[in-house]
């Protein structure tokens, strides 16, 4: 199972660097368009809706990788177990963040379904599509930040041991 979240993060990955693929294509397509006099309709639209994908595809690699913005500065010269207890708290509030913000787009994905039922201008995408996108991603990026505790955890107790057998 872990070694399952684990990949999740790189195929999400994935999903981002098609997504910027087609935001270059998209945009190739728009500008040469406008160059011989034929412009290409709903090509920012959907360069807006491939970057909400790119982000949202992306957040939880970004975390298997440690890549989001951290303050190390003054943590760095905490001992291990501060620094630690400090990591734990940093995943499980990330955690929390993520599921609330993933419930959030979960009501306002039903009621933007069953109410609203409100699309993009000029594609006509429907806006629950998008929502769904986001929930998908704070979704992935929750179940990172779980796969970060328990990683967080081993990698704590092996140092542990290790300095208890050496010392």
């Amino acid at each position: 199972m872990i070694k399952i979240i684990s990949y999740l993060p790189k195929i999400s990955n994935s999903f981002g660097m098609i997504a910027i693929f087609i935001m270059i294509l998209v945009t190739v397509v728009g500008v040469v368009g406008r160059m011989i006099g034929k412009p290409v309709l709903g090509n920012v639209e959907l360069v807006q809706i491939m970057l909400l994908v790119l982000i949202m595809t992306t957040l939880s690699y970004a975390q298997s990788e440690d890549r989001h913005i951290k303050i190390g500065l003054i943590v760095d010269r905490l001992p291990k177990k501060a620094q630690f207890c400090l990591d734990i708290f940093n995943y499980v509030a990330t955690f929390l963040y993520c599921l609330i913000v993933a419930y959030a787009f979960v009501l306002e994905t039903d009621r933007e379904m069953n109410v609203t039922m409100k699309s993009t201008l000029v594609l006509g995408v429907p806006l629950y599509i998008l929502k769904i996108v986001v929930v998908i991603g704070f979704v992935l990026w929750a179940i990172e930040s779980i796969n970060r505790i328990i990683q967080r955890y081993k990698s704590f107790s092996r140092d542990e041991y290790n300095k208890e057998v050496k010392g």
